[in-house]
């Protein structure tokens, strides 16, 4: 499946960022949801395609990781 980025909102606690909220949406028409940790990244040096990438790719990682029961 492929994605494109469809939003993206910064999580802050007390002024300090602490993670992204992604919105994803397949080529199916899904939407998929979820937050991104950005520990380790240099939050201001980031470009949305950058985001982007490491939003698919933990998007497929959870996917390859899921089980249905």
């Amino acid at each position: 499946m492929r994605f494109n980025l469809t939003q993206i909102n910064i999580l802050e606690e007390n002024t300090k960022t602490i993670g992204l909220d992604i919105i994803l949406t397949g080529d199916d028409k899904s939407t998929h949801h979820f937050r991104m940790d950005i520990k380790g990244l240099d939050m201001m040096n980031l470009t949305l395609r950058e985001i982007e990438k490491q939003a698919i790719k933990q998007a497929k990682h959870n996917f390859e990781h899921c089980s249905n029961g």
